[in-house]
């Protein structure tokens, strides 16, 4: 028969008869008669290790209690006969837990007699998944605590927590914590068996356990934990993830403080490459207008109108020049402004402690932008000075052309 028909039997067994803890184990009385006998014999021959029946104090071999008819018989079964049997049989969870290395582990197979409870390795009942994943919790507090109080060397008496102030949890709960279920338990065994952040995240669990326990008796700290897992992994989980955020948008400002120092050094190389030959337009102002009151000859006459060409023909160049930097100025602002408007949609919350970025970098614009038109200004005047020189100069020889005309008429 296999190990847990063999349970099962037990279970039927004391189900039948009715059961009681004793000393050594179990035991339960019965009359004597045939369908009793017969019932006792099956279960035997099932593997329910049935060897001690006394009645009073005097020890009886079962084949004997034919002669027993109508007697009252009281059966025992140690812990020991069911060791032997292979069978590990507890009258209820109180009883099973007394076994310490039960709180974090779960044996190979067990009956609970209490409640039915049967588990050999199979597929588990719910109340034996439950089970598994208070074990699993255990684990991962007992491997992610700073100090453990051990039993043994593998049974593990309380854990200890240093945080703000030490927590002290007593590995020690009872049956109720299974009737909720474990909410959330998936994510946080997931969580913890990616390494990545790995130091974060136990500084995390160190913060919630301290904010959920600190507050009450040690050894009622683990019973509500389990009882409340849920409030637990749900505080757990949002934390990591501000964590996480929040880890993520700092490469992200990383990234776009060198992004800033990029598009500075791309706004002040627009100006200087311009900033340089606009250096001529105040000397071509001045030059015009020293012309402008040195006029001696004829030879001089001829000559300005080709330097005021040269001049207008620089400052037409100018003026394309300046034309095409302020289209380079205003690509590098719709570059980094679009880099912007991704960075807002994806981090709308804490998109405010990098706008600054923004800020600086539009002040270098309008300021750059402002010079450009300042030094288009500035040409446009250089032209006008030039042609008004120009005119200048040719008024006195048109008047002569005038005077002489209406003299020789």
């Amino acid at each position: 028969m296999c190990l847990e028909s063999k349970l099962k039997r037990v279970d039927d067994l004391f189900n039948h008869f009715g059961c009681h803890r004793n000393d050594e184990g179990f035991e339960f009385s019965f009359t004597v008669n045939k369908e009793n006998l017969q019932s006792l014999k099956q279960y035997i021959n099932d593997g329910v290790p049935l060897e001690a029946f006394f009645t009073g104090i005097l020890h009886v071999n079962f084949d004997d209690l034919k002669s027993k008819n109508g007697c009252e018989v009281k059966a025992e079964i140690t812990v020991q006969d069911f060791k032997r049997a292979g069978l590990n049989v507890y009258l209820d969870w109180q009883a099973f837990f007394a076994y310490k290395a039960h709180l974090t582990s779960v044996p190979d197979s067990f009956l609970i007699l209490s409640d039915h409870t049967i588990y050999t390795g199979s597929t588990p009942s719910i109340i034996i998944k439950h089970y598994f994943d208070v074990c699993d919790v255990l684990r991962l507090l007992i491997s992610r605590a700073d100090h453990t109080k051990n039993f043994t060397s593998t049974i593990v008496e309380e854990i200890v927590f240093l945080h703000k102030n030490k927590l002290e949890i007593t590995i020690e709960y009872d049956e109720k914590v299974f009737e909720g279920g474990m909410d959330g338990i998936s994510i946080v065994k997931s969580l913890f068996d990616d390494e990545a952040h790995i130091e974060q995240k136990i500084s995390i669990l160190k913060e919630v356990l301290h904010s959920l326990l600190f507050n009450m008796p040690k050894t009622e700290r683990l019973g509500y934990l389990l009882s409340n897992f849920g409030e637990f992994s749900k505080r757990l989980t949002e934390n990591y993830q501000l964590y996480v955020s929040e880890f993520s948008f700092d490469d992200v400002r990383k990234e776009y403080e060198e992004s800033k120092r990029e598009y500075f050094t791309k706004l002040n190389d627009v100006f200087s490459s311009v900033q340089t030959k606009m250096l001529g337009i105040p000397i071509s102002i001045a030059f015009a207008s020293f012309k402008m009151s040195t006029i001696a000859d004829k030879a001089d006459s001829l000559s300005n109108p080709l330097l005021s060409l040269a001049i207008v023909i620089y400052s037409l160049m100018m003026i394309l020049m300046i034309k095409n930097q302020k289209h380079s100025l205003f690509a590098v602002k719709h570059d980094y402004d679009s880099q912007m408007s991704r960075l807002k949609h994806h981090y709308s919350e804490q998109y405010e402690l990098i706008e600054d970025i923004q800020v600086g970098l539009n002040h270098r614009y309008s300021y750059q932008n402002n010079c450009l038109n300042f030094f288009s200004a500035m040409t446009y005047c250089l032209i006008i000075v030039v042609v008004m020189v120009e005119v200048i100069n040719l008024c006195p020889a048109l008047l002569n052309i005038v005077l002489s005309n209406l003299l020789l008429n």
